[in-house]
């Protein structure tokens, strides 16, 4: 996306009615006061133990002892693949009936070989076979792009898609993880040791960038699904740490569950009668036992509360086991000592008083003090939000369509609606004030942009106002002209006080 300042914001200040008003019960004010939130998995000798209270947890911040100020036990109950029915001509990005618990299964052909990606495919086949009807799974894969394959639909449908998804990457690994030069000569064996690395550090560090994207998307996706979230990343693996995406997975309560697609791992290539090395000389400390990439599989795991699966052929027990994670999951939160908020990671600790039991959850935060988001921030993320095929429900957004011929011929009636709970507004004095940017991006069938309208608003809300307004939402009224070849509709909101993005992507076609 090119850079651009933001405009200074209109205004925002009569808030009018939605079409459809939110119970007050849903939400509540997001303030600058810090929660932290850790979701905690409890396991015992027969499995999940889903009786425990608070009173049975202790949780520690570097140690030091917290007051459990937020407590609640979320159950992985299923329900209905698909959402309640919208009124006509209206989208949403908030789930609707939504299950407290779902499973996003990504299928990585990015960072894993063309063999492994076919037997990856096969074992997630078998285990959509055996899987109930009412779980909610998504299936995503991983190329130069992240695709959806199926959002959040019934496993026999999921089998379909998958068995007929051809679609693969063929990453060159001899450039991305280059055996030792082994030549004989000194000098020559150093030269093409550096030329080669120099080329692997630059393609991984594209397959980096496209992986911590698509984690990205899949936060912002998920972000206001109530309940602890399931992403199973069946890869190859990265030689190297993304540590970053786990960030953004911990703020959407999300847990990730990397299975190694290579399954049981045999002999080094170079100590095979095919590799290079068969016959030859090797010099000590020239190969590895262990596969490439496992200390990232398992470091995300660890920071995000999951468990990495690997050196195992039963890769759809895996994905059992990971899906099986959630029967209950137990929400702690509590509000840190402003003066501890220093910018650095905060080891977190979560124990239980019954002895026996194995406790899972993510290993830290980093302990940031609130500020306002910097204009390169924003924009990345809205570049983010803008590319992913995915919608951001990181900010609740509503948009109820007509065509019309007025006042111009082919244009659209557009009632773009944002539920404020979901805003992170800031108190000054009696008021509630946010700056958000609003864009309606038009695209034709292939995704290029062809026309693109901005509006900025400042928002204030009176406090004796909140309540009501947590019911009617923010309604605003907008009139486009829709270009010649347009196919898709992406609205785009960015709340420009934390950088946060809520999207919607509307084909032209569904509206009637």
């Amino acid at each position: 996306m090119p850079a651009a300042k933001w405009r200074t914001g209109l205004p925002l200040l009569a808030l009018l009615s939605t079409a459809q008003d939110r119970p007050a019960s849903e939400a509540a004010i997001r303030t600058s006061a810090r929660l932290v939130e850790v979701s905690a998995i409890v396991h015992g000798r027969n499995g999940a133990v889903t009786d425990l209270a608070k009173s049975d947890f202790i949780l520690a911040d570097r140690g030091k002892r917290q007051e459990i100020s937020v407590f609640s036990v979320q159950y992985g109950e299923g329900g209905s693949a698909r959402p309640n029915p919208l009124p006509r001509n209206t989208f949403s990005n908030r789930g609707r009936g939504a299950p407290s618990s779902v499973t996003v299964i990504l299928l990585d052909g990015l960072n894993t070989q063309f063999e492994d990606q076919a037997s990856a495919k096969r074992h997630l086949i078998r285990f959509l076979k055996a899987v109930d009807p009412q779980d909610r799974i998504a299936l995503y894969t991983l190329g130069k792009s992240l695709h959806v394959l199926c959002d959040f639909d019934h496993p026999e449908r999921l089998q379909r898609i998958l068995a007929g998804h051809t679609g693969s990457v063929t990453t060159d690994f001899a450039t991305v993880a280059p055996e030792p030069a082994d030549t004989g000569i000194h000098d020559l064996d150093q030269f093409l040791n550096e030329s080669n690395q120099v080329l692997a550090s630059a393609v991984n560090l594209d397959r980096a960038r496209i992986t911590i994207d698509a984690f990205l998307s899949i936060a912002n996706h998920l972000s206001q699904l109530p309940g602890r979230k399931n992403v199973i990343w069946v890869t190859g693996g990265l030689p190297f740490s993304i540590a970053g995406a786990a960030r953004a997975l911990n703020r959407a309560n999300i847990g990730l569950y990397p299975v190694d697609a290579r399954g049981l791992v045999g002999l080094p290539a170079l100590l095979t009668a095919s590799g290079p090395g068969y016959g030859r000389t090797i010099r000590p400390g020239s190969i590895s036992f262990s596969p490439g990439g496992l200390n990232t599989l398992r470091e995300l795991a660890d920071l995000t509360g999951g468990r990495a699966f690997y050196d195992t052929n039963d890769i759809s027990g895996a994905i059992r086991t990971a899906v099986q994670d959630t029967t209950v999951t137990y929400l702690l939160g509590f509000y840190p000592d402003p003066d501890s908020l220093d910018g650095k990671f905060h080891e977190l600790k979560v124990q239980v008083k019954r002895p026996g039991l194995e406790v899972r959850c993510r290993r830290g935060y980093y302990a940031v003090k609130e500020s306002l988001a910097s204009e390169k921030v924003n924009l990345g993320n809205l570049a983010t939000a803008l590319w992913s095929p995915l919608e951001s429900s990181a900010i609740a957004l509503e948009a109820h369509i007509q065509r019309t011929d007025q006042p111009r011929p082919n244009s659209l009636d557009i009632q773009w609606s944002v539920d404020i709970s979901t805003l992170h507004l800031t108190p000054q004095k009696n008021i509630w004030q946010g700056a958000i940017n609003v864009l309606f991006i038009q695209q034709d069938a292939a995704g290029r942009e062809l026309d693109r309208t901005q509006e900025a608003f400042d928002v204030h809300v009176p406090q004796e106002n909140y309540k009501a307004h947590l019911k009617s939402g923010i309604v605003v009224r907008r009139l486009l002209e829709a270009k010649e070849d347009l196919v898709t509709l992406r609205i785009l909101l960015i709340n420009r006080n934390d950088a946060s993005v809520g999207s919607l992507v509307i084909p032209l076609a569904d509206v009637k």
